[in-house]
């Protein structure tokens, strides 16, 4: 009986002594940094394709030849203008007269192409903090070129129809969109708005937008007994910068 009663008591202490020293495993933390710089980007944008502004365009870096790649560089730039507005060979008219610029046919990568949009294109690449734009066009008196200037059609005017506008930060790039402004402009010599962003809209404008418009809708308008014979241009200038509030 003393034996057994042994036996059993040292079960119960082996029991015991089991259960009280195993140890409790203690809990270590660390931590790693996550770090970013970021810097202005002021390379040169090429063009984008005007009708879905997220992607190149389909005729490559140099655009589709029919509107004129700036190669400006900085932060927020002017990329893309039209090339010409073309309004052909006219008879002389002397009541008033408007007339459309014509759709012109050139060779594009060894191929006879026409002319399907004008369209502008801004870039803007600068930080949240900064936002809004807007560009202007004026041009100077329609003159007489092979007469050094000395004939001048006087009151004439260009008309560029309000356009598509899209952006290449929207939700369908294709799309036309709300947060962008296109204007009808009676282009002379004083600057006018054409095409804007919105400073109240941290997102308006960012990226690539671009303002399309159609070959045969740009109008030029020669007032009652102006027209004389000759070979006429005027020089557009197109004008981009930020919003006052920056």
């Amino acid at each position: 009986m003393l034996k057994n009663s042994a036996t059993r008591s040292v079960v119960g202490v082996l029991g015991l002594a089991f259960l009280t020293s195993y140890p409790v495993a203690a809990t270590t933390n660390g931590s790693t940094p996550v770090i970013v710089d970021f810097i202005e980007d002021t390379g040169m944008v090429a063009p984008v394709n005007p009708n879905q502004p997220d992607g190149g365009h389909s005729d490559g870096k140099d655009g589709d030849g029919f509107n004129r790649p700036t190669e400006n560089e900085g932060v927020l730039t002017l990329d893309v203008i039209p090339e010409w507005f073309d309004f052909g060979v006219q008879e002389v008219d002397m009541q008033e007269h408007t007339y459309t610029d014509i759709v012109r046919v050139k060779e594009v990568n060894g191929q006879q192409k026409a002319q399907t949009v004008h369209y502008l294109q801004v870039s803007d690449k600068r930080d949240s903090s900064s936002t809004g734009w807007q560009l202007t066009v004026h041009h100077a008196s329609v003159s007489d070129r092979l007469n050094n200037g000395q004939q001048e059609l006087k009151g004439a005017y260009l008309t560029i129809p309000k356009g598509v506008v899209r952006n290449s930060l929207s939700a369908n790039t294709s799309s036309a969109t709300d947060t962008l402004t296109s204007y009808q402009v009676e282009v002379a010599d004083t600057a006018k708005v054409i095409f804007q962003s919105s400073s109240a809209d941290s997102k308006s404008g960012k990226g690539q937008s671009t303002n399309t418009f159609l070959p045969g809708e740009v109008r030029l308008t020669i007032p009652k007994g102006v027209a004389k014979a000759g070979t006429y241009q005027a020089k557009v200038t197109w004008t981009l910068q930020a919003s006052a509030e920056n």
